[in-house]
Parts: structure tokens; sequence; C-alpha cells
């Protein structure tokens, strides 16, 4: 195998790994972005968050449909 190829290779096998990680930060980005507009939507209309880490993150939630009267 030549040296051009092995460097064509190489290059062509780190763009791919530029572009993967490129993707995977971008996905994670946009669910922080979604987590922290959920939470405060979540905190807005008094909801209880089912999924969500601590009172940050919240990405899906339900409003209590009993209410306490009294």
């Amino acid at each position: 195998m030549s040296l051009d190829k092995i460097v064509f290779e190489r290059t062509k096998f780190s763009k791919f790994i530029r572009y993967t990680v490129t993707l995977v930060i971008v996905v994670l980005l946009i669910l922080f972005i979604f987590g922290f507009i959920g939470n405060y939507q979540a905190d807005k209309i008094d909801a209880v968050c089912d999924i969500g880490f601590r009172d940050i993150f919240c990405w899906k939630w339900h409003k209590e449909v009993v209410l306490n009267y009294g």
C-alpha cells in the first residue's frame, strides 16, 4: 500500500470521526435545550416531571388531574 493511499484512508476516517462527534454534540445540545425548556414549562403549569434530572431538566411531564378541594 502506498503512502498516498494510507494518508487518504486516514484522512477519510478522521473526517468520519469528526462528523460523528459533531453530530453527537449537536444532538446532546438539542436534548439539553429541550430539557431546560421542558423544566420551565413544567414549573409554569405546576406539572410533575416524569423523566428528567433533578430540577434542571425535564423531558416528560404530566399534570395532576385530581384536584384537591378543601
